[in-house]
C-alpha cells in the first residue's frame, strides 16, 4: 500500500504540472516554432560501476529566450521545459539485471556559446531479474520450486542534475556531449526504500532522420541597458 501511495503521489504531481503548462500554452499568443525530437544515448553506470545504457527523447513544452543588450555586448540565454521518455538497462555481474522505464521532468538553461545547465525529477518503474536459479518454498507444502531469472517489480522517483554543451553541425543538426548524475528511490525495497545512485555519459544528437515534435512555445524577452 505504500508503494502504491508514494507512486500515485508522485503522479499527480506530474500530472499537474503538465496540465498547468498546457493550458497556459492555450492561453498563450505567442509564436510557436517546429522542430525535430532530441535522442540520447548514454553509458548508464549503476552505482556508478555496474555498467548499461540508456535511451530518451526529449520533448520541449516551452522555450523563454531572454536577450539581455548591453553597452558593449548582447548576451542570450536560452530556458526551457522538456518531457523526456526514457529507458535504461545495466547488468550487476553474478546478481541481477536491471531495466527501467520512466519519465522525467527537465528544465534546461543554455547560454549563447551551447553549453547548458539542467535539473530533472521524474517517476519510472524499475524491474530486477535475478541472475542465476532462484528457489522458493511452495505454498501450503515443504516443496521447493527452482525459478530461472525471477523477477521483481519497483515504482521509483528520480532527481538528476546535467551539464554539457551544444555543438552545431549544420543548420538544423548538432549534437551535444553530456555528463548527469542521478539519484533514485526505489520504494517498498524489502518494506523501505533503496537509494539507487547512477551516472551517465552520453550524446544527445538532432539530425534530419529524427522524428518530428511538431510545434512548441515560445517566449522571447529583450532588455535592454539604458546608457547613463
Amino acid at each position: 500500500m505504500l508503494q502504491k501511495n508514494n507512486f500515485f503521489m508522485v503522479l499527480k504531481r506530474v500530472i499537474s504540472i503538465l496540465l498547468f503548462f498546457l493550458i497556459f500554452k492555450a492561453n498563450s499568443q505567442t509564436d510557436t516554432l517546429a522542430g525535430k525530437v532530441p535522442l540520447s544515448l548514454s553509458y548508464y553506470g549503476n552505482m556508478l560501476v555496474n555498467k548499461g545504457f540508456k535511451l530518451s527523447g526529449d520533448w520541449i513544452c516551452f522555450e523563454i529566450k531572454k536577450t539581455k543588450i548591453k553597452k558593449k555586448r548582447t548576451k542570450v540565454l536560452y530556458k526551457g521545459l522538456y518531457v523526456t521518455p526514457n529507458l535504461f538497462y545495466y547488468k550487476h555481474i553474478k546478481s541481477h539485471d536491471g531495466l527501467q522505464i520512466g519519465l522525467d521532468l527537465l528544465w534546461r538553461r543554455t547560454n549563447s556559446n551551447g553549453w547548458f545547465r539542467e535539473l530533472g525529477s521524474g517517476i519510472g518503474y524499475f524491474r530486477i531479474y535475478n541472475v542465476g536459479e532462484t528457489y522458493t518454498i511452495n505454498s501450503g507444502s515443504t516443496s521447493i520450486i527452482s525459478h530461472r531469472y525471477k523477477s521483481r517489480g519497483y515504482f521509483t522517483e528520480n532527481f538528476s542534475f546535467a551539464t554539457g554543451r551544444k555543438i552545431q553541425i549544420q543548420e538544423k543538426s548538432s549534437i551535444t556531449p553530456f555528463l548527469r548524475f542521478n539519484t533514485g528511490f526505489l520504494y517498498n525495497y524489502n518494506s523501505n526504500f533503496l537509494v539507487n545512485l547512477s551516472l551517465e555519459l552520453g550524446i544527445r544528437f538532432v539530425l534530419s532522420s529524427n522524428p518530428n515534435r511538431g510545434e512548441h512555445l515560445k517566449i522571447e524577452k529583450i532588455k535592454e541597458k539604458k546608457r547613463k
